[in-house]
């Protein structure tokens, strides 16, 4: 008489929860105290620290998307998709020391918003990486998207966009972004060293989407560990 025997893995995944797949860096924006910029050539963004504390341990910060702003259904351009393609891409990683440094040459991922492309309802339009992004711990990231002068149905808006000066970009959590200290956002308007301005907020433009995912451990029978994968056979 043959007996097979099998195995069974079970695969735990406790912790990602639905805040966590496919969140956006840039949760929230408020541009109702700027009116929107399109006289610069380059690339804007912001400057973020990714705070190690705040991940849970064996967890690991992935970007999968990036996108850039083109406003609200109808608000600039008027067709809900975009008027002109933008490359937003995000470089890194540098220590704390170095922070605001020349990120030009630490390119870890970039996309092309092609023209047209569909807009969500929060203004963004997204292209997927072709490879996804794990965040380093401790690290810090610029985040940029590329802007022509002259695109006003493109435009990007100023760090201090908000009401009465306010910060204009909220990140979705202290793993980005704690309110004070050395991990708060920070302008960039360029790649270079020291090409950073306005703290706590960014230049709105680009954006990211991330998933935090949780460490997989494995769990097998007495069984499984003895002859997984293997038949055996029993008289």
């Amino acid at each position: 008489m043959k007996k097979i025997v099998t195995a069974t893995i079970a695969v735990v995944t406790a912790g990602l929860t639905a805040s966590t797949m496919g969140a956006s860096f840039i949760s929230a924006a408020d541009i109702s105290g700027s009116a929107p910029q399109s006289g610069y050539s380059g690339v804007v963004g912001v400057r973020f620290g990714v705070e190690a504390a705040d991940i849970p341990s064996g967890q690991t910060v992935r970007v999968t998307e990036l996108g850039f702003f083109a406003g609200k259904a109808g608000q600039f351009s008027g067709a809900g998709t975009i008027d002109f393609s933008h490359t937003v891409s995000l470089y890194g990683p540098l220590g704390y020391s170095s922070r605001n440094g020349d990120y030009s040459s630490l390119s870890v991922g970039s996309v092309t918003v092609p023209l047209s492309n569909l807009v969500d309802a929060d203004g963004w339009s997204w292209v997927t990486l072709a490879s996804p992004i794990d965040l380093v711990g401790g690290q810090y990231y610029t985040l940029v998207s590329s802007v022509v002068s002259g695109q006003t149905t493109d435009p990007y808006f100023d760090p201090f966009a908000g009401p009465s000066g306010s910060a204009s970009l909220i990140a979705p959590n202290s793993i980005f972004y704690n309110g004070s200290g050395d991990t708060y956002m920070i302008g960039r308007y360029a790649l270079g060293s020291g090409a950073e301005a306005y703290n706590a907020s960014g230049y709105l433009a680009a954006n990211m989407k991330f998933e935090i995912i949780p460490e997989v451990s494995t769990s097998m029978s007495l069984a499984c560990l003895a002859g997984f994968g293997l038949l055996r056979r029993r008289r």
